[in-house]
Order: C-alpha cells, then structure tokens, then sequence
C-alpha cells in the first residue's frame, strides 16, 4: 500500500511540474532564469541587444503646461430648449449670433427639430440635438412628428 501512495504521489507531482512547463511555454512566461522560450515565428525575432548600449529605466514624464484662459476671450455662448409635455420651452427664444442652442427631449416620445435650415434626427427621451446660429435671422421650427408643435429662434 505504501508504494502505491508512493507511486501516486510521484504521478501528481510530474503531472503538476508538466502543467506548469506547459503553461510557461503556451503562454510565453520566462522561467526564473530570465529568459523566454524560443520564439515559434522568427520573422517577428528582434535583433539581439548589446546590454552595454541599454538606457535604465526612467520614466518619461511630459511637462504640463497651464495656461490660464484670457480675460477677453470669448466664450462660445449657449441656450437651451426644453420638449416637455409636447411644448418647446422657451419659444420665443432671443440670442446672439454663434450661439449654440441645444434641445433636450424630456417627453416619453420621440420628437424630431425641423425647419428650413437645420433638422435633427427622432430624439428619443433625454437625447439632445444642437445647432449654433451663424446668421442673424427669425428661424420658426417645429417637430417633425408632430407638426402642431412649434417654435421658433431669435437670432440678434
């Protein structure tokens, strides 16, 4: 009995030392000697290195730079569009030339922006459609789904 434990015992331990060869190989893990298995695709082998020519290992860092906004610079305006309740709110909506006017859908349904010079895609609910207004100009839209819905953008 006791050389069959033995026996066994041998069995697993060639078995567990085969596993982990098979493992190192299969996954290219260098052995605590430091190096790896042979490469199965020599095309890809690099040329060998002179360690002599080797730089350590620092790291390289990019410096940051900050520059603070400019206290006359202009910043992109913006305004907002509710769709809520089958309404766009505000309408009228007064702004100035280069503003960006973003519409939000906060209804159940899909609504989709139309007019004669900008359209969206259906706006399902939470999504945003933007457009910013280069010209002066009254832009009257409504929603394409549903065409009783209207409004309309003064561009000053």
């Amino acid at each position: 009995m006791k050389t069959i434990n033995t026996v066994i015992l041998v069995l697993v331990i060639v078995a567990v030392v085969l596993g982990v060869v098979y493992f190192a190989m299969r996954f290219n893990v260098s052995t605590p000697y430091g190096t790896a298995p042979a490469n199965p695709n020599p095309s890809t082998s690099l040329p060998p290195t002179n360690i002599a020519q080797t730089q350590p290992n620092t790291p390289q860092t990019t410096p940051q730079i900050s520059v603070p906004p400019s206290a006359n610079a202009a910043q992109p305006a913006a305004a907002a569009v509710t769709i809520q309740n089958f309404t766009f709110s505000p309408s009228p909506l007064t702004v100035s030339v280069g503003t960006t006017v973003a519409w939000t859908n906060m209804d159940s349904v899909d609504h989709q922006i139309k007019s004669t010079t900008f359209n969206s895609s259906p706006l399902p609910k939470g999504q945003t459609y933007s457009f910013t207004f280069t010209t002066a100009g009254t832009y009257d839209y409504s929603c394409a789904i549903h065409p009783t819905m209207r409004g309309q953008i003064i561009v000053q």
